[in-house]
């Protein structure tokens, strides 16, 4: 993965995140983060360490009853203003996080911006193609209360 690939990718995690803690929804790493991260590891040991579009995904969980206390769209306008386009899918209870193209020139370095200035850029998609592959599954967990636990809303959990 090039280095303005891997910017946009740790700002926007962290971008992510700084969000929920400004609305003070408790967040935490899905197992499959947490797993891709320690697979990720041990074949960087043989590997150069480096970042594929596979892996240009991160998952995190959120808790709903953190989430109600604020209405839909001061969450979308939260995310927007910080360069993340969000989508709610219904029937898996999970939110779809992605750059827009205004984290994309907000993470670029002169250097970046440069090259876009003095050679043609072409299709951005083409430039940097693991760019738009980077996205965030945001899973959502609700208390139930018949059984005293925490469980994925959504029909298709």
């Amino acid at each position: 993965m090039n280095p303005l690939a891997m910017l946009v990718f740790e700002t926007f995690i962290r971008r992510i995140i700084n969000t929920f803690d400004m609305l003070e929804v408790t967040n935490f790493l899905c197992y499959e983060t947490l797993w891709s991260t320690l697979k990720r590891a041990n074949n960087n040991k043989r590997s150069k360490n480096s970042l594929r579009i596979t892996d240009a995904c991160f998952n995190l969980c959120i808790l709903n009853e953190d989430l109600q206390r604020h209405d839909e769209s001061i969450i979308e306008r939260r995310f927007r203003n910080n360069g993340i386009g969000l989508k709610y899918i219904h029937s898996d209870g999970i939110y779809i996080l992605k750059p827009t193209t205004r984290l994309i020139h907000m993470s670029e370095t002169k250097d970046d911006k440069r090259k876009n200035i003095d050679g043609d850029n072409g299709d951005e998609e083409e430039l940097h193609p693991i760019l738009f592959a980077i996205h965030a599954r945001i899973h959502v967990f609700e208390k139930d209360s018949q059984e005293d636990m925490y469980r994925r809303i959504g029909w298709r959990s």
